[in-house]
């Protein structure tokens, strides 16, 4: 439901890593104009009791990981992208980091392979180094 200043109130459920120390969420929300994506700024599901908490273990990204679901009441967010866009602000997103994952794995091939070079051109063996045997 918006607000007048451009911020939402969503009501809901939110399911989460087990760790509770997260002090924002995205998520997807169903708004006037359609589903939309969006950013609580504070953690709402922190703030409940106990008793509005749900555990259980779920298979996600190949693992089985214990998530929590928590109660999500008129809580205040913010729209990311569109209304109406929360799908398509998604796939961008996950998009982004899958690129940055293949970023992250990059450094440490390229550090692996200045090692070996450097190995092949320092280490000798039967007379020659390494980097010269064909």
């Amino acid at each position: 439901m918006p607000n007048g200043d451009g911020s939402y109130s969503l009501t809901g459920h939110k399911w989460s890593p087990r760790r509770r120390c997260a002090t924002s969420f995205l998520g997807v929300g169903q708004a006037p104009g359609g589903l939309s994506f969006f950013f609580l700024a504070s953690n709402p599901v922190r703030r409940q009791p106990q008793s509005d908490v749900l555990q259980r273990l779920k298979d996600k990204l190949g693992t089985r990981q214990r998530l929590q679901r928590g109660r999500v009441r008129r809580a205040t967010a913010w729209l990311v992208g569109e209304e109406g866009d929360g799908v398509q602000t998604i796939i961008e997103m996950v998009n982004l980091t899958r690129l940055d994952c293949t970023l992250g794995s990059r450094r440490p091939a390229c550090h692996g392979l200045t090692r070996a070079i450097h190995h092949a051109q320092h280490r000798k063996a039967f007379g020659e180094y390494l980097i010269d045997h064909r």
